[in-house]
């Protein structure tokens, strides 16, 4: 995964995040009026960032799969992090 992609796959992450917790902090799901399309909204961001966390976990362990040396401790955090996000 080039530099770019991988800011451009943080960013779009992070804000997917921001977005679904916005949407559940403002109550925008509890009028009755537009609860049903605002619920819809916060399950597809949902789904979209579960599969934007997959495709970079995929390939970041690609990206450290081929080292043969150890791990630097700044790595091995960002991995311990991300895996404990995953059941999420």
């Amino acid at each position: 995964m080039h530099t770019l992609v991988s800011i451009i796959s943080g960013s779009l992450f992070v804000l997917l995040g921001g977005l679904n917790v916005w949407i559940m902090l403002t109550n925008r799901g509890s009028s009755k009026r537009n609860g049903r399309l605002w619920m819809c909204i916060h399950r597809t961001v949902g789904y979209v960032f579960i599969a934007v966390f997959t495709i970079t976990l995929y390939f970041m362990f690609m990206r450290v799969k081929g080292d043969s040396d150890e791990l630097p401790p700044r790595i091995l955090l960002h991995m311990s992090m991300a895996l404990i996000l995953a059941p999420c």
